[in-house]
């Protein structure tokens, strides 16, 4: 455990019920279908967002094809060139932010966890709703709690919403 990223979960830029949801992704204990099938559920085991693969932590937060179009949407926005990894852990050991200036690191440093909560959310509105949102939605909504959130320190100080949703 002494390499468990666990600077990149507990945050104090990240409310702690997202870092907890982050905390048991990396652990492989949330309640994604996968896990709830060892522990003796019987469903089918089909990803709620793009009704194609397995739900599993890995896929439903860094391969699902849903998920991938959000992952692109900011990682071409920050001019990343990025391959994903295949696992959340080993995506959160990777994931360091080391340039840009103040607003540009806070958004590169929270939006795994940002991401991650909302597709969680997301997928359960579909699971339990059966209620779909499109990736625009999506994307606006993760743009609205990353400013959220930076607001709560100030980074976003003299900085409109209205900025962030257009970058």
């Amino acid at each position: 455990m002494h390499d468990f990223p666990h600077k990149n979960i507990w945050n104090k830029d990240i409310p702690s019920k997202v870092s907890f949801v982050l905390w048991a992704t990396a652990l492989g204990s949330i309640p994604t279908q996968d896990v709830l099938r060892r522990k003796g559920f019987y469903m089918v085991n089909r990803c709620h967002l793009c009704m194609r693969s397995e739900e599993t932590g890995d896929h439903l937060f860094l391969h699902c094809k849903f998920t991938s179009l959000i992952w692109s949407y900011f990682l071409i926005g920050f001019g990343e060139n990025w391959v994903m990894p295949k696992t959340v852990v080993e995506t959160l050991r990777a994931w360091n932010v080391i340039h840009g200036n103040d607003k540009e690191r806070f958004v590169r440093k929270v939006i795994p966890s940002a991401l991650w909560w909302v597709i969680w959310n997301k997928r359960n509105k579909r699971a339990f709703d059966g209620r779909a949102s499109s990736e625009e939605k999506v994307i606006i909504e993760l743009k609205a709690m990353i400013f959220y959130w930076g607001s709560l320190t100030n980074i976003f100080q003299d900085f409109h919403f209205e900025d962030l949703v257009v970058k």
